[in-house]
């Protein structure tokens, strides 16, 4: 049985991860170069596998890992090698305005 001590980890470490693939999904619309958000996509697939596996869902979080961190990942540098890469300009998709208002109330609902 899990003290509550060891649940307010749990929930803390939670917590981080889902922070950490915000975090990586964030950079990988940022990013200049398609090979780094390729990377930065990998990032969050791996974090969510995690997060998945530690919320009970075993066999989810294998293909999770497997397919989103791995091949969907091959597929992007195979994808990119073929077709060559060109530096995107910094212009952001979504504006700081609704990202503030939308996004940041959203993910502290969770």
């Amino acid at each position: 049985m899990l003290l509550d001590a060891d649940r307010s980890v749990i929930h803390m470490l939670n917590v981080l991860l889902v922070v950490g693939a915000v975090f990586c999904a964030l950079r990988a619309i940022q990013a200049k170069r398609l090979l780094a958000a390729a990377v930065w996509l990998a990032a969050v697939s791996a974090l969510i596998a995690i997060v998945l596996y530690q919320m009970g869902a075993h066999e989810v979080a294998v293909v999770e890992l497997s397919v989103g961190a791995g091949l969907v990942t091959v597929l992007f540098v195979f994808a990119i090698g073929v077709t060559g890469e060109e530096v995107m300009d910094a212009r952001t998709i979504v504006p700081l305005e609704v990202v503030g208002r939308e996004v940041i109330p959203a993910v502290a609902e969770f």
